[in-house]
């Protein structure tokens, strides 16, 4: 460290770099750069970390880590066995998913949530240094809940399937779902259930995002909801799938935000009530399909819009809203930028996203038809979500 501080030190004195470059070098490094600390609780662990790396080139991932300390407590006669079943394990599901399951085991376990190490706390609970534990748990625990995840990820069935579900659950989080879901498929086997508790959860955890629960409001709903799975409550029954009053309220809230275009779940939001209304436009990528701004963010003096909305405070009003806001091809938003209404109209009308063809049924756009548009949208999605405005 002293050696690289002085070479840099040296350099950065000579006459080649002036003040205006360090003090930009300085600006980088205070802003775009960042020291990543891996702590390890003992010697050989830190060099497995070291090998690893010197040898593939590759960081040692979480998944390697806990790896690496459940097979090393593992009696030595148990571990080519067991290093094959996790292995198998985490090519169905890769290694962050693999890591993951963990967690979720482990939440299966305790239904409780714990800060500490996902490893340590299964290899307590499991008691891998006994003779067979750690072997059964792989074989018993770990291999059945990794392909009932792989299932949940491949997403089979039918259209309208629980692999429908599971792939919109993904959509607004990867994660915090599959604990209930792991259970629920090892528990029950009637179809028609087993559909209605996955649309169900998928309202759940759409609707927690959304209302901006926290992180740790949203766990330990899923936490009890994992008990009436245990108690065998029927899926209409289930009052932790409920909506209640009050994340219905912050959840409209939002949606019809002022800001909603900021939110980080509007592009999703906007998919999702695209299939409300019939069409799954996909994801939200520059090259394929953009969110488009009806009414343009920003304005000329002399623009057409400004007979509608003759102030800056008024386009900031309503710009940003959900009901000012379609899908369009990267081509078509930019055909369309910040054109008037009746030329921007025909490129909406002529677009292959249901919700551009939709809204370009109206004759003008004005502040009360983008309020009109956003409970229009958010009446699709509570229809389909079966919910009451």
């Amino acid at each position: 460290m002293i050696e690289n501080r002085n070479y840099l030190r040296r350099e950065l004195t000579g006459t080649e770099f002036g003040p205006a470059l360090r003090h930009a070098l300085v600006d980088y490094l205070a802003e775009r750069c960042c020291v990543i600390v891996a702590s390890v609780e003992d010697e050989d662990e830190a060099w497995a970390f070291l090998r690893a790396e010197e040898e593939t080139r590759v960081d040692f991932s979480k998944s390697d880590r806990a790896k690496f300390n459940l097979l090393s407590i593992v009696p030595a006669g148990e571990r080519p066995e067991c290093q094959k079943i996790w292995e198998a394990c985490e090519t169905l599901l890769g290694a962050a998913d693999m890591h993951a399951l963990l967690g979720h085991l482990r939440t299966l376990k305790r239904r409780r949530q714990s800060a500490k190490p996902v490893e340590v706390e299964i290899a307590e609970i499991y008691a891998f240094d006994v003779a067979g534990a750690g072997s059964s748990f792989l074989s018993g625990q770990l291999r059945p809940a990794a392909e009932r995840l792989a299932f949940l990820r491949r997403r089979r069935g039918d259209a309208g399937g629980i692999g429908t579900y599971a792939e919109r659950l993904e959509w607004i989080d990867r994660q915090l779902w599959v604990p209930a879901s792991l259970l629920w498929l090892e528990r029950r086997r009637d179809p028609e259930e087993s559909l209605l508790f996955f649309k169900r959860l998928e309202r759940l955890v759409w609707m927690m995002k959304i209302a901006g629960f926290d992180p740790t409001s949203q766990q330990s709903r899923i936490v009890q909801l994992l008990a009436e799975i245990d108690r065998g409550a029927a899926v209409a029954r289930m009052r932790e799938l409920e909506i209640t009053a009050d994340m219905r309220d912050k959840a409209l809230g939002n949606l019809r935000s002022p800001s909603f275009d900021a939110k980080h779940f509007c592009a999703r939001v906007l998919r999702r009530i695209s299939i409300a209304l019939g069409q799954d436009p996909g994801p939200v990528e520059r090259d394929r399909l953009t969110i488009e701004h009806v009414l343009p963010r920003a304005l000329n003096p002399r623009s057409g819009w400004r007979t509608h909305f003759p102030s800056q405070r008024s386009v900031k009003q309503h710009a940003h809203r959900l009901g000012n806001l379609t899908f369009l091809s990267p081509e078509e938003n930019q055909q369309a930028d910040t054109l008037a209404w009746t030329a921007k109209r025909p490129i909406l009308a002529a677009s292959q996203f249901l919700l551009s063809t939709s809204l370009a049924e109206a004759d003008e756009w004005t502040p009360s038809r983008i309020l009109g548009r956003t409970e229009e949208l958010i009446g699709a999605l509570f229809k389909d979500w079966e919910l009451k405005l």
